[in-house]
């Protein structure tokens, strides 16, 4: 097999892999939601995005992302008490949580980060990567 054809097997194989992760968004913004969707299909990312932490919910129990984007400040409580909710509401147990907001706090699962607004999209999308390829190390 030529180099050439190998690199293109290594790089099918790669984007395949990547294909298998499933992103949930909470975001009531669609255009934040349309922006996060469009970026990471292009990078190979399934997303699945949502206005409501309520809808998103029902999905990820069924969809178990390996990821979670979640505008804490889409919902009328704290934001605490959002992404608590959320996370049991969702049965996520160890799936990471990028929650995003103007006040810092911890995810509840441990795993994820906290990104401030505003924020920019490409650091966000680094973000997703990387623990997206933690979520692949831990399996």
């Amino acid at each position: 097999m030529t180099n050439v054809a190998t690199e293109r097997r290594s790089e099918e194989e790669k984007s395949t892999k990547r294909a298998e992760k499933t992103v949930l968004i909470v975001d009531a913004l669609e255009e934040t939601r349309d922006v996060l969707t469009t970026a990471l299909e292009r990078r190979g990312v399934r997303a699945l995005a949502f206005p409501t932490s309520r809808r998103a919910a029902a999905t990820a129990r069924t969809a178990r992302p390996d990821l979670v984007i979640f505008d804490v400040e889409t919902e009328t409580v704290s934001p605490r008490q959002a992404l608590d909710a959320f996370a049991k509401d969702a049965e996520l147990d160890e799936t990471p949580i990028v929650a995003i907001g103007t006040a810092r706090f911890e995810a509840p699962s441990g795993e994820g980060t906290f990104i401030s607004k505003p924020y920019h999209f490409a650091p966000l999308l680094e973000k997703i990567e990387a623990l997206l390829r933690e979520t692949d190390e831990r399996r």
